[in-house]
């Protein structure tokens, strides 16, 4: 019986949960209608294809609205992305207290945009996102060389390792975003009024950058480090470590790290184990943050606005042009790296049939953020 009235209930809840989608796919069919005969009306003859957000290729970048906006097919971009990665590693046990591991590796990617358009965007708040994609053409290649170094050490309860890690990018970046420029409208009756009658009626606002669209730059990041495990007693094992990093976009150098943690199995059937552990960790100055100081240094791109332009060229009438840095970035000199203080505790617990409980709790302080 408790099993015939589960499936009755669920029978009952299927029912109503395909009624609800039935009845919501209506609504939402006839609120797309609506949407393409109003475009329609703006577009004649357009083959129109909804999507709601701000997708395919940066519809937002050149002021797209917040609200709920539609991008046409002719707004959209391609992509291509490949990565190739050779890896070399051995390990040579040097006698029965050393091992040596050294590992090298070599890694290419790249990506590229271009799009289905070419041209000027078009962005009517509240409404949809048409002509070129914003994005493109942009291609990125980064050639990246990593090399590591692992020395361990095992003497009775202690184990000593130490080791060294060295990574260097070098990346060519080539990105005109917005370089075609892109109209904002206020709304479909602007827009109906300007393509209605073209220079007369005039556009919220048109923009587009301007500069080198190329940039070239290189970053090391450096670092070391060296551990202790000490098997203090068979039930209790503490261990101790000093990390140390550093890289070439920053100047200080001052990045000690050390780390501490402790291993507890206090019950004779050694079931169940006690973790303590925390440290000092340091973090790098990304490639996409130092890039744009590069980028956005006030020279290199710049950002043309008009205000209430004519359309669909915006040059044309003596308008008011201002050029603007669309954001300048500059790196601090004295710029020293964020870290993080962790904390963590941990209890596990062997159970029967294999089975394991874990429980963790970690506290984090982060600074110079």
């Amino acid at each position: 019986m408790p099993n015939r009235l589960s499936q009755l209930l669920l029978a009952a809840f299927g029912v109503a949960l395909l009624f609800s989608i039935i009845v919501l796919a209506q609504q939402a069919s006839s609120l797309r209608g609506q949407i393409l005969d109003e475009l329609g009306a703006v577009i004649p003859g357009a083959t129109i294809t909804l999507s709601p957000g701000g997708g395919f290729g940066g519809g937002a970048t050149g002021g797209s609205s917040s609200g709920v906006s539609y991008t046409l097919p002719e707004r959209g971009s391609n992509s291509n992305n490949a990565n190739h990665t050779l890896r070399l590693s051995e390990t040579f046990i040097i006698n029965s207290d050393l091992m040596l591991e050294s590992r090298f590796q070599l890694q290419r990617e790249s990506s590229e945009a271009t799009a289905n358009t070419i041209g000027m965007a078009i962005n009517v708040l509240d409404a949809f996102n048409g002509g070129g994609a914003t994005c493109c053409p942009s291609e990125t290649r980064t050639t990246g060389a990593e090399w590591q170094e692992y020395l361990t050490w095992t003497k009775k309860k202690h184990t000593l390792k130490f080791g060294m890690q060295i990574l260097h990018d070098n990346v060519r970046d080539y990105s005109e975003n917005n370089f075609n420029g892109t109209f904002t409208f206020a709304n479909l009756e602007q827009y109906r009024q300007a393509t209605s009658n073209p220079q007369a009626a005039r556009a919220q606002q048109f923009t587009i950058n301007i500069g080198d669209p190329l940039l070239r730059y290189s970053r090391t990041e450096y670092s070391w480090f060296a551990q202790e495990d000490w098997r203090f007693r068979p039930t209790l094992t503490l261990s101790f470590g000093l990390r140390h990093e550093f890289q070439s976009q920053l100047d200080d150098k001052n990045n000690f790290a050390p780390r501490i943690g402790v291993a507890w199995s206090p019950f004779k059937d050694r079931k169940t184990v006690f973790r303590f552990g925390g440290g000092l960790f340091y973090q790098w100055l990304t490639g996409s943050l130092y890039e744009n100081t590069l980028r956005y240094d006030g020279v290199t791109q710049q950002s043309i606005v008009i205000q209430n332009p004519l359309y669909p060229d915006p040059f044309a009438g003596a308008p008011n042009i201002s050029i603007t840095n669309t954001v300048k970035r500059t790196l601090d000199p004295n710029l020293k790296a964020p870290y993080t203080i962790n904390f963590s505790s941990s209890v596990e617990r062997q159970l029967p049939y294999g089975l394991k409980a874990f429980q963790e709790g970690a506290v984090v302080r982060e600074y110079r953020k």
